[in-house]
């Protein structure tokens, strides 16, 4: 095999093993994204809900001047 036929090759393999890796990388992460945007999900849930307002005026305080 000449030279630059051994360069192609070469050059060739190592594109295609370049993309397996941003593949399995891609991959990675979206497993590592998905598993925080649960997360984030349940921390959402914890959180109480705030009471409903007494009155329209200023619910739990009066403001009045």
């Amino acid at each position: 095999m000449d030279p630059i036929s051994a360069a192609i090759v070469s050059s060739a393999a190592a594109l295609s093993q370049l993309q397996f890796s941003q593949q399995v990388g891609y991959a990675v992460l979206r497993k590592a994204m998905d598993a925080e945007a649960a997360s984030a999900a349940a921390l959402l849930q914890t959180i109480p809900q705030p009471p409903p307002p007494i009155n329209a005026t200023g619910g739990l305080v009066d403001t009045y001047a």
